[in-house]
């Protein structure tokens, strides 16, 4: 069985899920020997081979989920022929086992041993939910149902930082092998190698090396206990269930990547690996660094400048204002003085205000009077009629008819004849006696 996998390419994923694609070497190796060893293998190296089991175990099904999505869509939900879903399950089953030969040659075991743990373990509470999990991810996975698997990782690896982790890495990866291939020709004079040669050059490249220099000059926090390229997967496996776009985007990258990869043994020159892509970073980084320092200077100098413009506008609004600036401006000031100065003047209309302030401070009795009094002038004034002289006749239509004794008195009194009598002669006045007498 193989127990040692090289890859030649593609880094978002996991190992298995890679060789899905056909872009891992295998070297096969004899089983390892070893003895059951109770304090040895116990439960606790068995969770913790249950952790490097869901990590592989989730890159292969996510990655083959996406390729059943895509036949689903082609040919319609549900319609998937049956031969090639059992195909397909076989396919499936292998690369399980690789993944636990892989494991198992990482931790020096084999699987008669592991097989040892899991009886010794079997009532554990914590291996039963692991056992139930996986069994429940399988079973989305034939039913082209998206497994779901959670881990945990530092908040740094966002996927924007991701991209640039996968895209470091693939640079520093293709610029190691690229040289190693140059070499083999220099020293054969050929002009390109074969694939044995080829493979050769792969092997010398150590892929967990490139992959924890491109993590550690990107400052990505360390994980106690974990390899910084598990770290990664993790992030890697957790982004890509919740977005299927930059699922897409890491795809897309790992193509090109592919293409490139695959021009070296042909012994094409290729632009850009003349130079080492960390020391390019490096250098790309120090001059982000020179711009925010340049950009900082500036940014202080400007804002000192516009400091001092605003001390000298202030000034000069205080001389223009002065000492009193806040009142506005001198104008203003003026303004303001000279109402100062016109309440002592009293003017007409200020003794006119004056009077009705006072008329306004007076009690309320004396205020409810006045009206009470200057109604009743008005209703005076009122049945008063103007002193006009109206024809005789006109008098006495308007005067009511009462008895006798009463007119003699009205007319003593309203009428007009009257009046020119008390102005006559003396003489008139004597024959006026003599009728009464008579």
């Amino acid at each position: 069985m193989s127990s040692n996998k090289l890859i030649a390419g593609v880094i978002g994923v996991g190992a298995i899920a890679a060789a899905g694609v056909g872009l891992y070497y295998l070297l096969q190796d004899d089983e390892i020997e070893v003895e059951y060893d109770p304090k040895i293998h116990n439960k606790e190296l068995l969770l913790s081979l249950f952790q490097e089991f869901e990590v592989e175990y989730a890159s292969l099904y996510l990655h083959w989920h996406s390729m059943l999505k895509a036949k689903e869509k082609e040919v319609g939900k549900g319609k998937i022929d049956k031969f090639a879903l059992e195909k397909f399950e076989e396919q499936v089953r292998q690369l399980t086992e690789q993944v636990d030969e892989e494991i198992f040659g990482q931790n020096k075991l084999n699987s008669q041993v592991f097989d040892k743990m899991l009886e010794a373990n079997k009532d554990d509470a914590a291996v039963k939910k692991f056992q139930d999990n996986m069994e429940k991810n399988y079973s989305k996975l034939m039913n082209v149902e998206r497994p779901e698997f959670h881990f945990e990782f530092p908040k740094e690896l966002t996927k924007e930082d991701y991209l640039k982790y996968l895209k470091l890495s693939y640079a520093k990866f293709r610029y190691e092998i690229y040289h190693e291939v140059q070499k083999v020709m220099r020293e054969t004079g050929q002009q390109r190698i074969t694939k044995e040669q080829f493979d050769g050059a792969i092997k010398k490249v150590s892929l967990p090396s490139v992959k924890e220099q491109a993590y550690k000059k990107l400052n990505f926090p360390e994980v106690p206990g974990e390899k910084t390229g598990k770290t990664a997967l993790k992030a890697y496996l957790v982004h890509m269930q919740n977005d299927e776009i930059w699922s897409s985007e890491i795809l897309s990258l790992q193509k090109s990547h592919k293409e490139i990869l695959f021009q070296i043994p042909e012994g094409r020159r290729i632009e850009g690996m003349h130079e080492d892509p960390l020391e390019v970073f490096d250098r790309e980084r120090e001059y982000e660094k020179q711009f925010d320092k340049k950009k900082s200077a500036t940014d202080a100098t400007h804002a000192t400048i516009e400091s001092q413009k605003s001390l000298d506008m202030s000034a000069e609004s205080k001389k223009g204002n002065g000492s009193f600036s806040f009142l506005g401006s001198q104008k203003d000031q003026q303004k303001l003085v000279q109402e100062f100065l016109n309440r002592n003047k009293k003017t007409d209309e200020i003794k006119e205000v004056a009077e009705e302030d006072n008329q306004d401070d007076k009690p309320e009795e004396e205020q409810k009077k006045a009206p009470e009094e200057t109604k009743e002038e008005k209703s005076k004034e009122a049945q008063e009629p103007e002193t006009v002289e109206k024809p005789k006749s006109e008098v006495e239509e308007d005067s009511p008819k009462v008895e006798d004794e009463d007119e003699d008195d009205n007319k003593e009194d309203a009428s007009p004849e009257d009046d020119n009598k008390e102005d006559a002669s003396p003489e008139d006045e004597n024959e006026a006696d003599n009728e009464e007498d008579s």
